[in-house]
């Protein structure tokens, strides 16, 4: 995508999205649309929880992204 993992972040909905990006060292957003509540999502690692990916142009903007 040209950019580096540090600029990029990985929107997903379970456990094993949160870990790949962190292991592959992007951001991690979780989102609530998947079986994973917010709770079980930030304790994967989930730098942010949205309620769905359609919140997230609005938080990027917010975010000053």
């Amino acid at each position: 995508m040209g950019c580096a993992a540090g600029e990029a972040l990985l929107v997903g909905d379970f456990r094993g999205d949160l870990e790949c990006a962190i292991a592959a060292g992007i951001l991690p957003i979780g989102v609530t649309t998947g079986r994973a509540g917010e709770a079980e999502l930030r304790a994967a690692g989930a730098w942010h929880v949205l309620p769905s990916a359609a919140a997230l142009p609005g938080w990027l903007a917010e975010m000053g992204w």
